[in-house]
């Protein structure tokens, strides 16, 4: 049986609060779909673009350090150790100059092996019979307390003017039983910068303005010898008032009495018989004059580094 559906009319009215929430739903979903990226401003650019990476510097290539030289195919050869360090001859000197750590250093690697003279020197031992030779400067027993530069073996060279007088002298004293004992006598420029810079070290620099220890020496022309007497017979140096070496006024030719004042006076009468001069603040030092001579830094020792090429200028 067909029942007929009532008319608005006779339909029952909603309750006042679900019209309410129904309203509140709608709301919602129209707000929703306004907020989506498309309508929202700037949306492409503040939502879906990710934010660029962060530039980060290049990388910098590290830099070699200061002593670094790179290996060429010269160089690829495996290295001598330090000490088989290969000796150059004096025509062919190093251009790097040596210090005093760096020569003692290459001294004691093979100590005491000398090298030949160079050109226009001659060496004192082989020159004069008899001649007793002490050099202080290649040990320790020296007024710095340890070897000097430059005295990487135990010899005494001049050049040829001075070592021929040198001779005479031995030859006149020998006569009377006498010869003489070598200190010092040519030295390597960096012997003189090696006690400079003692005496600068150690605050000891009245030694270099009192005329003790000189900035730029005669010894490194190969013209200036130390020296002293010596009995033959026996073998021992004659008393002279003073040790070489006494770097303080007792050391003047003339500051002793009786027999080593005798001393000092023969030693100096028999050099200055054969052309040098005696310095009178130290009765062992006596110089010979050599017109154009020049400083050297040629050392004693094989294993020494060899003479800068800025001293042979």
């Amino acid at each position: 049986m067909f029942t007929p559906r009532p008319t608005s009319t006779q339909r029952s009215p909603r309750p006042i609060a679900q019209r309410l929430c129904l309203a509140c739903l709608c709301l919602t979903i129209l707000d929703a779909r306004a907020d989506t990226p498309a309508t929202r401003p700037n949306a492409q650019t503040t939502a879906t673009t990710p934010p660029a990476p962060e530039a980060r510097p290049a990388p910098t290539p590290p830099v070699a350090p200061l002593y670094h030289r790179p290996v060429t195919s010269a160089s690829a050869a495996p290295r001598a150790k330090s000490y088989q360090t290969p000796v150059t001859s004096a025509a062919s000197p190093r251009t790097a100059k040596p210090t005093a750590t760096t020569s003692a250093n290459a001294a004691r690697l093979c100590p005491d092996r000398p090298r030949t003279p160079p050109k226009g020197f001659i060496d004192l031992e082989a020159l004069i019979d008899g001649l007793v030779l002490d050099i202080r400067y290649h040990r320790a027993d020296n007024f710095t307390g340890a070897p000097i530069a430059g005295y990487g073996a135990p010899k005494a060279w001049l050049l040829e003017a001075p070592a021929q007088a040198l001779k005479r002298v031995q030859d006149s004293l020998r006569k009377q039983g006498l010869g003489l004992i070598i200190y010092d006598a040519y030295r390597p420029r960096r012997g003189t910068d090696a006690m400079v810079a003692w005496a600068e070290r150690t605050g000891q620099t009245a030694l270099l303005d009192g005329g003790y220890i000189a900035r730029r020496s005669r010894h490194n022309h190969g013209t200036t010898v130390d020296l002293g007497l010596v009995d033959l017979k026996s073998g021992r140096a004659l008393d002279m008032g003073t040790d070489f070496d006494t770097l303080t006024p007792q050391s003047r030719t003339r500051a002793a009495k009786g027999k080593a004042l005798q001393n000092r006076l023969l030693l100096k009468a028999e050099m200055e018989k054969e052309g040098f001069r005696a310095y009178f603040r130290e009765w062992w030092h006596f110089q010979f004059t050599v017109p154009g001579s020049r400083p050297r830094d040629v050392p004693y020792g094989q294993c020494e580094i060899d003479e800068w090429a800025g001293y042979q200028n």
